[in-house]
């Protein structure tokens, strides 16, 4: 997971890269409306499970992730 904020920044990014217009607030609002919208369907709503691992990768590099993920798997099945 990572905040709002940190993947609207990416999201942004990715179209300025592809060369499309877009505005930071409305990418903001449309994450938050998914997210809401995700979480709150009545089939299947999007909820981790109760044993899951939450990594909040909004400080974290891809490197950073990867490697905090070997370390909960080495510590779970090692």
């Amino acid at each position: 997971t990572a905040s709002t904020e940190i993947r609207a920044k990416k999201r942004y990014l990715e179209l300025q890269n592809l060369g499309q217009e877009v505005n930071m607030l409305d990418l903001m609002a449309d994450i938050e409306k998914r997210d809401f919208k995700d979480s709150s369907r009545n089939l299947s709503p999007l909820f981790p499970a109760d044993d899951a691992h939450i990594i909040d990768s909004s400080k974290m590099s891809a490197d950073d992730v990867f490697l905090y993920m070997k370390n909960i798997v080495k510590k779970e099945f090692y």
